[in-house]
């Protein structure tokens, strides 16, 4: 995030964060930086923010908009500088601001072996017929007979 401290003979008169893309400074009351004196044009200059970059631009104003002392039309501003509207001093700073971060891109090497595919989704096989039960073996020991009972599946049946 920028900001400009607005000041006159070295006093900070106010703090103004630039969180839209265009700050227009004049001593219009339409000005976001209004600045009432008769060295100020009504519409002197512009803080036009380009992504992380702020310029300063003049509007035609009749003394001129200065940046580190040497008048400008347009000028990339960067921290510290100081842009001169009429006797007021504008000091631009950017803040370290965590949100920056996602305005990185980081670039990722390409894998040095080729990714296997996925492997293919296949539906389980799910039988709706009952399990047939193993054949039942009971033993007498009484008579020592041995009877075998089978459970025969449904498809046997018929």
């Amino acid at each position: 995030m920028a900001r400009v401290l607005l000041c006159l003979d070295g006093n900070v008169i106010k703090e103004v964060r630039l969180v839209r893309d265009r700050t227009t400074v004049g001593r219009r009351p339409s000005n976001d930086i209004q600045i009432e004196n008769l060295a100020v044009s009504g519409e002197h200059a512009m803080f036009n923010r380009v992504g992380r970059d702020v310029f300063i631009e003049d509007l035609g104003s009749t003394n001129g908009t200065l940046v580190n002392g040497k008048p400008v039309q347009r000028q990339l501003l960067d921290d510290g500088d100081e842009v001169v509207v009429g006797k007021y001093q504008l000091k631009f700073w950017r803040d370290a601001d965590s949100n920056d971060d996602f305005e990185k891109t980081m670039m990722l090497q390409a894998p040095t072996r080729p990714i296997p595919p996925p492997a293919p989704r296949t539906a389980a096989v799910v039988s709706t017929r009952p399990t047939p039960v193993p054949d039942v073996y009971v033993l007498e020991l009484s008579s020592f007979q041995l009877e075998t009972t089978s459970t025969l599946a449904p498809d046997a049946a018929t």
